[in-house]
């Protein structure tokens, strides 16, 4: 990616959340016109706006995004996501002490999240690709405001779903999707084009001991990202999952974004969500042999090279933190 590009990052920042927004605000050539907070790790709006003003205060030159708080429950039920607060901690950093933010002045009290993915979109027509790292609820949101939206958004890239893997909230669905899924089905049925990061594929990017050591050696930042994933480590490995197997869920949405050729496999397919199923509910379902002669909106990540993965995450990180040594 060697042009500038405008996003919009809208997450639920818990720890893979925050792994994704350092690797985001890596990159020079990204201009983030704002952070967007929806629940999902957590739910409540004021601990995901302070815990992306910490990221951006540990980045260098403590850079100004403006953060927006979005929805605190989805569309028609009642938050949901108490497995993922558990994981991440109560604060969605690993319950470790932080010190206050002191840019909570970039959290903007009188608009919110959807409108201003709607304003944004609408200034820059077809400039801004959004992040969707955490439930749909925002975007659905902006959709319900600005209905023909898909005529102004590049390109969405998300992490959620799952295909011919196992769900991780349900036997078959993932937690973003399964936190809001009529908020999701709005999206997927938009006409915005989309690419899928699935539990398929953030499976097999690993947050090994090696690789956790690896990330904090790189200054402040790295060592941040060390103890906020501590708890989430000791957390997956007690639900079972092999300490070497951790998952890195919301870097592959950004990855696919700021380096596709890590991606081995991907397939471009029609993607509902199933709302009503008494035991699927939450569900992606993709329709690999065209059965409902629908038009393809999704281009599904399914394997990636988790060494060029790791190397060019890596590099990236490093170079923001050396960004802050010599400047």
């Amino acid at each position: 990616m060697s042009t500038k590009e405008r996003v919009i990052i809208d997450t639920d920042p818990g720890v893979d959340d925050v792994m994704a927004l350092f690797f985001t605000l890596a990159h020079e050539n990204i201009i983030v016109e704002g952070i967007t907070t929806v629940m999902g790790n957590n739910n409540d709006l004021d601990i995901l706006a302070r815990n992306a003003c910490k990221v951006l205060e540990l980045c260098p030159g403590n850079l100004s995004v403006p953060v927006y708080k979005g929805s605190s429950k989805p569309l028609k039920t009642e938050y949901i996501g108490q497995r993922g607060m558990e994981c991440h901690g109560k604060n969605g950093l690993g319950n470790i002490s932080i010190e206050e933010p002191k840019n909570l002045h970039l959290i903007v009290k009188d608009v919110p999240a959807e409108q201003f993915i709607v304003d944004t979109c609408t200034k820059y027509p077809k400039e801004v690709t959004i992040l969707a790292l955490g439930t749909h609820t925002n975007l659905a949101k902006a959709i319900l405001l600005q209905p023909d939206l898909k005529n102004y958004v590049k390109r969405i890239y998300c992490m959620g779903g799952s295909f011919l893997y196992k769900g991780n909230v349900s036997p078959v669905a993932e937690a973003n999707i399964y936190d809001d899924p009529d908020a999701a089905k709005i999206v997927f049925q938009s006409g915005i084009e989309i690419t899928m990061a699935p539990l398929d594929v953030t499976a097999q990017a690993h947050l090994d001991p090696t690789f956790r050591d690896e990330i904090r050696t790189l200054g402040k930042i790295g060592q941040f990202i060390y103890d906020i994933s501590q708890h989430y480590v000791d957390k997956i490995v007690e639900w079972g999952i092999p300490i070497n197997l951790l998952p890195i869920h919301d870097s592959c949405a950004v990855m696919a974004f700021v380096c596709p050729e890590v991606f081995t496999e991907v397939a471009r397919l029609r993607v509902e969500v199933e709302t009503l199923g008494e035991f699927s509910r939450g569900q992606t379902i993709a329709d690999w042999s065209n059965v409902w002669k629908k038009e393809p909106q999704t281009t599904i990540l399914l394997k990636l090279d988790q060494k060029k993965f790791k190397e060019y995450y890596l590099s990236k990180l490093s170079q923001l933190v050396q960004r802050g040594i010599h400047s």
